[in-house]
């Protein structure tokens, strides 16, 4: 991926414009229209800066190739560089476009889960008052109150210690949003409702 990015990235400035982005998202095996790769760029684009940094380049890349190694993205065949009087992109099939819905939802999956460990990690650094790495009822407590701090407590401790972990934290919301999924929920749907609901806290 490093090198991928490195390919696309033609002005050597360590980020991908819009231009090169396209360009990269083609090599991966998807033919995107320009309106695609603006939506698509806004997704990945965390910082939203403008710019693909190697860092939020990564998820997206990843998805796609794992994608085309499935068998479900067919990559095209290598084509040369496109010339300053290109002709104009061909329309995308209806198949290329579910596939890029289905990509945008993974990349929304993808960054969700990011926000959420990084607003685990907030939320444990405020609350964990002795920083031993586990949240007793009564730090949950300063943060929710009395009894939803006890639900918390029974509901994500696992190992039944009387704290909860960030590995638990994570891992509750890791097999609740399987069960979402299971039920015809969108993965990114949950996530990003686990992501509102940390960010209220």
């Amino acid at each position: 991926m490093k090198k991928m990015f490195l390919f696309a990235d033609e002005d050597c400035s360590g980020f991908l414009d819009q231009r090169e982005f396209k360009g990269a998202m083609g090599q991966m095996g998807l033919p995107l229209t320009a309106a695609q790769v603006t939506q698509l760029m806004q997704m990945v684009d965390i910082n939203q800066d403008g710019m693909i940094s190697y860092e939020e380049f990564v998820p997206v890349a990843f998805e796609i190739l794992v994608q085309v190694v499935a068998g479900n993205v067919t990559a095209p065949p290598a084509r040369p560089a496109p010339t300053r009087y290109a002709p104009p992109a061909r329309v995308v099939p209806k198949k290329a476009t579910a596939e890029v819905a289905s990509l945008e939802g993974r990349v929304l999956a993808v960054q969700s889960r990011r926000i959420i460990r990084s607003k685990i990690k907030d939320l444990f650094s405020r609350l964990d008052r002795d920083k031993d790495g586990r949240l007793t009822v009564s730090e949950l407590a300063s943060a929710f109150g009395d009894g939803m701090a006890r639900r918390i407590q029974e509901t994500l401790d696992r190992n039944h210690d009387g704290c909860v972990t960030q590995y638990e934290m994570r891992r509750f919301f890791d097999e609740e949003c399987s069960k979402a999924v299971e039920s015809g929920v969108p993965e990114y749907k949950y996530l990003e409702g686990i992501v509102e609901m940390l960010e209220s806290a």
